[in-house]
């Protein structure tokens, strides 16, 4: 039996394509088709990280020299993220199979025009005409990836969510950012523009859930003197999610890009418009 081959990153890992990925599996779409899943990144030491993708690569070779392979599927942000899926499509594109490369990154243009060299632009393009199908997550990015690769088989395919999981018990004075903490997911903005609602609403809370390094920004809440009206919990998920958004009054993400964030969906689930 042959089976559809899902490439992403590895369960306990944090992000979006996780999170699409987990929402596929409760959905029931791995029950309803044969999906075999293959992660190539974990958070993790760089050895790990590596000795992971290594596995993929050994992992998808077998099951293609054993024709168990009908379809692969590759979740792929930029950057490293491109390499490591781009290669096992060639893999995946060398023995025949059907392709679907599904591009989540609201980084890709960035990352095609400004840091690329003029040989990995050919190889990206090469890509986007060599797979089957090209997924992205809105009409917009739809459009994008045609001025690229005009050539390119590709298909907007929103992120899913579940959104029964997400019922509305809200809290007031209680603002939630769901993320990592980085200054392009617009971390700065946001604490500093923090210190003029406070000012107005002292009982008002800012929750940055999210990982990355805390320390820049609890800097900068203790500069403005907000400190206390902020909360940084780390990364949250599953149930925990679930009640951060629940006991929000406002979800913000005021992030410099995005292609259709996960996180949204899920705030809009709740009944965040």
């Amino acid at each position: 039996m042959t089976h559809i081959v899902m490439i992403g990153t590895d369960w306990s890992a944090f992000g979006g394509i996780t999170a699409v990925i987990k929402s596929y599996k409760d959905g029931g779409l791995f029950d309803k088709w044969p999906i075999r899943f293959l992660a190539t990144y974990q958070n993790d030491r760089l050895i790990n990280k590596l000795l992971m993708a290594l596995r993929a690569y050994i992992v998808l070779f077998f099951w293609l020299v054993t024709r168990q392979v009908a379809v692969v599927h590759a979740h792929s942000a930029s950057r490293a993220s491109f390499w490591r899926k781009s290669g096992l499509l060639c893999l995946a594109l060398f023995f025949g199979v059907k392709t679907i490369f599904h591009l989540h990154s609201g980084e890709f243009p960035v990352f095609y025009h400004r840091e690329c060299k003029p040989w990995q632009k050919r190889y990206i393009r090469w890509i986007l005409r060599q797979v089957d199908q090209v997924i992205v997550l809105t009409s917009s990015w739809e459009e994008t990836v045609l001025t690229i690769e005009p050539n390119c088989r590709v298909y907007a395919l929103p992120n899913p969510i579940m959104a029964s999981k997400f019922e509305a018990t809200p809290i007031p004075f209680r603002v939630l950012f769901l993320g990592r903490l980085r200054e392009k997911k617009g971390v700065y903005d946001l604490i500093a523009s923090w210190k003029s609602i406070v000012d107005k609403y002292p009982l008002a809370q800012l929750v940055l859930a999210g990982d990355g390094d805390q320390n820049p920004f609890w800097d900068l809440a203790i500069e403005l003197g907000i400190e206390r009206q902020i909360e940084m919990p780390g990364w949250i998920a599953g149930g925990d999610k679930v009640l951060a958004l629940r006991t929000a009054d406002i979800f913000v993400l005021p992030s410099y890009f995005e292609g259709l964030p996960v996180c949204i969906l899920e705030a809009m689930a709740q009944g965040f418009l």
